[in-house]
């Protein structure tokens, strides 16, 4: 240890008082400046937090060579490094001494831009703890790259020749981190990305994200590149290695200490990487499992029934394989390996992608698996694509949950259903989707429940009442009170039937029912529309919808005009101003539109015309909820049943999003976990500065703090030059 302190001291000394060091100081400040000038300029369009650190990454593959091309190579050339080796200090107080010295001033050269995110702090609310994280990372950075610089500076007498192996080999190692751009194989250009330094930086350290493999990693790589320069000093005072004797063995040593020092330092690094220890330095805990997360893994746990997580990532997409592995992975760990993670490359894979159904490169999908240990492709789930990735992973996961948790019944006693009807009349379409979801879908006879005095299943989860042909039994009716008392749901249609006794009717006692319990009922009269309609004034599209429910906030989505819901020839829903439960309407037409009343003469003749004194002005609800807080009962009624054929349920999109959201709302199922409100601060905010503000930053940055760096070089050169 003495003699690494009586090279360090040396070599800092000729820091401080060589006039090239403080050159390289200023030209060092001069680029970083540029950088944080820029960025600064630019914060308007959201830039990354942490522009000097980044832009260093690059920066270093020339400034990492002038640093260390000296250390060595300088001391060979001026035959200095032989009075070295003869001193009472050994090759590795001379390594270790010259590396920490080059680091050592490579840190004082971080330090100094810390002026940087003083001055962010003052003109915006950067994220601090990923700045940390940053500068960690650019700091063990800078280390592996002076490491790489000294072992070349080892290796030759000439400091340019040092200097242009070094920017040759970290120009490699940095191109490496575009290694899909090049390698086809997904394997080959991931092991590419893994052995390169910004590989350990972009997506762990520049975003917040402290991973302990990644100090492994730049651990490893000083410790291998010092061995080796080590070695290649020892060669130096021996003569050079030669190929008889001493040489030869000093090669298989030096060969064998490589071999030795590579098998360690993968083993830790596979080690920690399963052992997935991180750090999330992000003020929004974006690489953290919340609490809400934590909650439904807890679920998952005591399902008991093995989850995979499968990804789909191109060697063009492996950043975007690292950042999504940062989160799977935690789910692996938290669940004890219940959920595990498994990636392709969808290339390489096309058959077994297309069954997933994939749509863009890196791409999440959730399942449970088989038997044997394979993914169950009737559970698969797709992971949504954004940014928020722990909330979408979590939301799949709840989706995959509740599958084969959910019953939905069809009446079946008083309708004219028929489930595999797959005529564009039919209704086979919604059903067989509900199955594919993981709900199951049966009949069920009301009236005959009530004859036997049986009730509803407890298992049904949400009740519909579809293509009913006639009114329900007084019994039937009991049977649903009995049913709503204890939570029911039901999602009941009602078409404009022209017949005698219709169901729904103004006269129907179930229609009383629903207005008494729920606040909602149907009127006797179709809807007329003259300014919302897609051709003809009874095929009505949705005008205005609910603001704020779920049910209706994917429906008239400005940005997709077949968002709409279309109804063809539907009835009115009258909802009580007064009720006496929650409620409200979920679609309504214009203020041109109308209710008529007269339906024999709009079923004979298709006539229809507008009377003050009989039809109904409008606008008219075509869709109603209620809500029953105390109970926890839920209905949606609906004035046409058309849009949920085959044949319009998709045609436009609308209806069958009406549908979805619906169901979703009545069962519960595929909710999204409500996560609480979290900040998003991993860009730099829009900077409000004056422009007279920017050109004094810019002057300080760019001009006096490296100018200050200079003159002080001079005047240590002045003061020196007098004695």
């Amino acid at each position: 240890m003495r003699g690494i302190g009586i090279v360090f001291r040396r070599e800092m000394a000729a820091y401080f008082t060589s006039p090239i060091a403080y050159l390289i100081a200023a030209a060092f400040l001069l680029v970083t400046g540029l950088v944080f000038n820029t960025n600064l300029t630019l914060s308007v369009t959201q830039r990354p937090v942490n522009p000097v650190p980044n832009a260093l990454a690059f920066f270093l593959i020339f400034f990492g060579p002038v640093l260390t091309m000296r250390l060595l190579a300088e001391e060979a050339r001026e035959g200095t490094l032989e009075l070295l080796l003869t001193a009472p200090i050994n090759e590795r107080a001379i390594v270790f001494g010259k590396f920490l010295s080059a680091w050592a001033y490579f840190t004082l050269l971080l330090l100094l831009t810390l002026v940087y995110q003083v001055i962010l702090v003052a003109v915006a609310r950067p994220e601090v703890g990923q700045a940390v994280s940053a500068y960690i990372g650019i700091w063990l950075y800078g280390g592996a790259v002076l490491a790489i610089g000294l072992f070349f500076s080892a290796m030759t007498d000439s400091q340019v020749l040092a200097a242009f192996l070094s920017v040759a080999a970290l120009t490699l190692l940095y191109l490496g981190e575009q290694a899909g751009q090049i390698v086809a194989n997904l394997d080959l250009a991931n092991l590419i990305r893994t052995l390169t330094l910004p590989g350990h930086y972009t997506g762990s350290f520049a975003v917040g994200l402290i991973r302990f493999e990644d100090f492994v990693f730049f651990s490893g790589v000083i410790v291998v590149m010092l061995y080796v320069a080590l070695r290649a000093l020892e060669a130096r005072r021996t003569g050079g290695a030669g190929w008889q004797g001493r040489g030869v063995r000093s090669l298989i040593g030096s060969a064998l200490g490589v071999a030795f020092l590579l098998t360690v330092v993968s083993g830790v690094y596979a080690a920690s990487a399963n052992a997935a220890l991180t750090l999330d330095m992000t003020e929004s805990r974006q690489y953290s499992l919340s609490r809400e997360t934590l909650t439904v893994l807890q679920r998952v746990k005591e399902f008991g029934q093995p989850i995979r997580i499968t990804g789909f990532y191109s060697p063009n997409a492996l950043t975007f394989r690292q950042l999504d592995d940062a989160i799977a992975r935690l789910y692996e760990e938290e669940t004890d390996g219940l959920i595990s993670r498994e990636y392709f490359d969808p290339n390489e894979n096309r058959t077994y992608s297309e069954r997933f159904n994939l749509q863009i490169d890196g791409e999440l999908f959730v399942s449970y698996l088989d038997a044997n240990g394979e993914v169950d492709f009737s559970t698969v789930r797709r992971v949504t694509a954004e940014n928020s990735q722990e909330r979408n992973l979590t939301n799949a996961i709840l989706r995959l949950l509740d599958i084969n948790r959910f019953e939905v019944a069809f009446e079946v006693g008083s309708s004219d259903i028929v489930p595999d009807d797959s005529s564009a009349a039919g209704y086979s379409g919604i059903i067989d989707g509900l199955e594919a979801n993981g709900i199951e879908t049966f009949g069920i006879n009301l009236n005959q429940l009530a004859i036997d005095g049986q009730d509803v299943p407890n298992t049904v989860t949400t009740l519909m009442l579809l293509q009913m042909r006639e009114p329900l039994s007084a019994g039937a009716v009991q049977v649903l009170d009995r049913y709503f008392a204890r939570g029911g749901r039901a999602f009941v249609f009602a078409d404009a039937d022209y017949g005698a006794s219709p169901f729904l009717s103004e006269s129907d006692p179930f229609n009383a029912y629903l207005w008494e319990r729920f606040g909602v009922r149907m009127r006797d009269a179709v809807v007329i529309d003259a300014l919302s309609n897609a051709g003809t004034e009874l095929d009505v599209l949705s005008y205005a919808v609910s603001d704020g429910s779920t049910i209706t906030a994917r429906l008239n989505d400005p940005e997709n005009p077949f968002s709409r819901a279309l109804f063809r020839v539907a009835r009115a829903v009258q909802i009580d101003p007064e009720p006496p439960v929650q409620n409200g309407m979920v679609v309504a037409t214009s203020p041109e539109s109308y209710g008529e009343t007269d339906l024999t003469l709009l079923g004979q003749s298709s006539r229809y015309a507008f009377e003050v004194s009989e039809d109904i002005a409008g606008p008219l609800n075509l869709a109603a909820w209620a809500n029953d807080t105390r109970t926890g009962a839920r209905l949606v009624l609906v004035g046409d049943q058309n849009f949920l054929s085959n044949g319009l349920v998709q045609n436009p999109e609308g209806n069958g999003i009406l549908f979805t959201d619906a169901i979703t709302w009545l069962t519960g199922f595929g909710e999204s976990v409500i996560f609480a409100p979290q900040a998003r601060a991993s860009n730099l905010p829009t900077v409000f500065i004056s422009t007279q503000d920017l050109d004094n930053i810019a002057l300080i940055t760019t001009l006096l703090l490296p100018g200050a760096v200079l003159l002080l070089g001079v005047g240590i050169r002045w003061w020196r030059g007098r004695r």
